[in-house]
């Protein structure tokens, strides 16, 4: 896939996070996408090469939630 289909897929799930960031923490969406900019899960979700991205963004906000509360990013295996 080209960087510019990946950014296709990417740039909806980053903004759908950041919404529910925003909803679930009350916190502007400048903290909110530094919360997740600054998070493993994103690091993991700019990869083409993990599959992140094929999660919906409620399940990735969730793995983001625990990321979160236990500093550990628990991401489904196959």
């Amino acid at each position: 896939m080209s960087n510019k289909e990946f950014s296709l897929y990417l740039v909806p799930k980053v903004s759908s996070i950041c919404d529910e960031i925003v909803n679930y923490y009350k916190v502007s969406y400048k903290k909110a996408r530094e919360i997740l900019y600054n998070s493993k899960l994103y690091t993991m979700l700019e990869k083409e090469n993990t599959k992140m991205w094929y999660f919906s963004y409620f399940m990735l906000f969730d793995m983001l939630k625990g990321e979160i509360e236990t500093g550990v990013l628990n991401a489904p295996r196959d």
